[in-house]
């Protein structure tokens, strides 16, 4: 396994800890602008304050076990945490209305 993977596989461990909804919590790596590896993570918007924590002590928190870790593999990371939009598209009228016309 390399370090991108191992450094994935334990943020996904860390958040899914602290998440009601891990079933909707998600990661994508991407690299970052500077060249170090951005790990993007969505969470569940009812999720999202705790992963966030007050004034951002969570987060900040999570960030620097992150960096700890990389380190060790001598790599640099960057982590973002965003709530998931809700994807639901309505196209039509609601199924208890009938239609206008």
């Amino acid at each position: 396994m390399d370090h991108t993977e191992a450094l994935r596989e334990y943020l996904m461990f860390v958040i899914g800890g602290l998440v009601r909804h891990p079933d909707r919590a998600s990661l994508v790596m991407k690299e970052g602008r500077r060249g170090e590896t951005l790990y993007e993570v969505l969470v569940d918007r009812r999720d999202f304050p705790r992963v966030i924590g007050h004034q951002g002590q969570m987060v900040s928190a999570i960030r620097s076990l992150l960096e700890a870790a990389a380190r060790k593999h001598g790599v640099r990371v960057a982590l973002r945490v965003d709530p998931l939009r809700d994807e639901t598209v309505l196209t039509g009228p609601p199924p208890d209305r009938p239609e206008a016309g």
